[in-house]
Formats: C-alpha cells, structure tokens, sequence
C-alpha cells in the first residue's frame, strides 16, 4: 500500500483537492508545503519561513509512517521525492488552471474562504508565475525527479490522479493474496 504521496503541480492544478479526497480515502494526514515555506503568522502577506524552519518542519513531516503533500515547491523538498512511494504530476491545461486560480482570488476576496488575502498585484503575479510554470518551473522539477522516474504517475486532472492510484492499490492488493 502506498503510504507516503507526493502531489506537485502548478497553481490551481487540483493539488489541494487530491491531497484532500486521498487523506480521506487512505487515512492519512495530508500537509500542503504552502503551510510550511510561508510564515502564516507573518503581518504581511507573502513572508517566507527561514529555509531551515522549512527544512526542520518537512523533515517532521517525512518521520510520519504516513503522509500526503502537496505543493509546487521541487528544489527545497527533494528528501521528500526520495521518501515518496508516489509521485503524482498534476498537468491540467494552463486555462483551466487560470480559472481555478482567479475562481479561488474572487472566493477569497470574499471571504468565502478562510486565508490571507492576497493583493492583486500577487493574484497577477501568480497568473504569470502559472503561464511560465510548465515551460520553467515542472521542466526544472522534472530534471531534479529523474532519478525517481519509477514513482511517477503524470495525470491531467485530481480525478484521474484518484482513479488510477485506487487502481493501482486495488492491483497491489491483488498481487499480495
């Protein structure tokens, strides 16, 4: 059975929604790396955490027998990827994570959802960030998983993620009778 889950993607790829709909299914914490590389606390927003808080929080995180996380992050969570004994790739089309990414800046402005409320100038930055991402920043992710190419599964979508590891647990399962 697969215990420890590693979700990477770019902004509104469904990350959140996976990790979530996983940690119910299999029973399992799931930690979104957002928590750990931004000082929440922080008065203003967009204050990272110091590299070796984020470092000492993850490395709490991979001593868990059991875990999911999610994120864009790839340089600074590499023990993760080697700890993983999944790597999910979250690749939906760049518009609907345009969509998914001004649905959730309207929700929080709102204050439909409970977060720090970024400044529209972020919300821009981030639609760029997302045009960019997978030419730059999954290029240089997929570089650095080379070696746990066995690992990962590239999915379009969270639904499609969830289909094909129940699959594959429903075939591991078989395989141990």
């Amino acid at each position: 059975m697969m215990s420890k889950i590693h979700i990477i993607g770019g902004p509104g790829s469904g990350k959140t929604y996976l990790a979530r709909q996983l940690s119910t299914w299999l029973n399992s914490p799931c930690h979104d790396l957002d928590d750990i590389f931004w000082n929440n606390s922080a008065d203003s927003y967009g204050t990272r955490n110091p590299i070796g808080v984020r470092e000492k929080w993850l490395q709490e995180v991979l001593e868990q027998p059991k875990w999911i996380l999610e994120g864009v992050y790839c340089q600074w969570v590499q023990p993760a990827f080697r700890d993983a004994d999944l790597i999910v790739i979250l690749r939906p089309s760049v518009i609907r994570r345009d969509w998914r990414i001004l649905r959730r800046f309207v929700k929080r402005k709102l204050g439909l959802i409970r977060s720090k409320r970024e400044p529209f100038r972020q919300f821009f930055a981030l639609l760029r960030y997302n045009h960019g991402y997978d030419s730059r920043s999954l290029h240089h992710a997929l570089e650095l998983l080379q070696e746990q190419h066995d690992k990962l599964i590239h999915c379009s979508s969270a639904d499609e993620a969830l289909q094909r590891i129940k699959t594959r647990s429903q075939q591991f399962a078989a395989g141990d009778r």
